[in-house]
């Protein structure tokens, strides 16, 4: 190598490229095909929220039964990727389970899933564990379950999902998080292996494009592509294990 010469200039940058560009999209492609399936629970309200005295005087019963500290919660599932959650994804035909941290008393409402089309899911419950029998979960499908439950202090938690080829992830709120580095990460994959590709064509078939100032520039694209390709890489891999951590 003469000294002086760029780094985008070198013969093996063109193939390094197109490697780490393919790379990303085979990256890219394999998290699309894990579905993630987030959970969450955006109401937990206690049915009396009064005094010490208001409540010693109210009683709240379910079928002759007192429930000492009754909450209306809202548990919600949200898929996110390209793919469904088929039946076959929920290993051995086992339930899919979510525990609730309080004891449940019954569904209010019947599970509402949306879009509307949806296959609505056989829920069940055993004290304070939720069971979401095997069933089509379509991509950006919502499930909504309404329930009574009597307890402290409700949260909800996944001990064990049940699911293959399925991430399952907590979310707070209303809305799971809709991150932008998956699609740009994927974007900039895509436009780097393009060019880097087209690169080493243009050069195979004409190396004296070597001698011309604007296949230089178009080379020193190319490489800060797959510099940026490489820093968004890297971030979405920092924010997926912040985000792990805080899980």
């Amino acid at each position: 190598m003469q000294l002086g010469t760029k780094f985008y200039d070198l013969p093996l940058w063109g193939f390094v490229g197109v490697v780490l560009a393919g790379l990303s999209i085979w990256v890219a492609y394999k998290f699309a095909v894990k579905t993630r399936l987030f959970y969450g629970m955006p109401l937990a309200a206690p049915l009396l929220n009064a005094s010490p005295d208001v409540r010693g005087r109210v009683v709240v019963t379910f079928n002759d039964a007192e429930l000492e500290q009754a909450h209306h919660v809202e548990v919600h599932l949200v898929t996110r990727g390209t793919r469904d959650v088929a039946s076959t994804d929920f290993d051995q035909g086992r339930p899919l389970t979510l525990d609730v941290g309080a004891r449940i008393i019954t569904l209010l409402t019947p599970p509402r899933v949306t879009p509307a089309s949806a296959e609505v899911p056989n829920v069940n419950f055993d004290g304070t564990t939720l069971l979401i029998e095997k069933c089509l979960i379509k991509s950006r499908e919502r499930i909504a379950l309404s329930l009574l439950v009597d307890g402290e202090s409700p949260r909800l938690t996944c001990p064990t999902s049940h699911l293959i080829n399925v991430r399952m992830k907590k979310f707070t709120g209303t809305e799971p998080p809709i991150g932008p580095w998956p699609g740009l990460t994927t974007g900039l994959g895509l436009a780097a292996l393009g060019l880097n590709v087209v690169g080493i064509v243009m050069h195979q078939v004409k190396p004296s494009l070597d001698q011309e100032d604007w296949f230089h520039d178009f080379r020193l694209f190319a490489a800060w592509l797959i510099i940026l390709w490489l820093t968004s890489a890297l971030t979405h891999f920092v924010l997926r294990l912040i985000a792990g951590r805080r899980q």
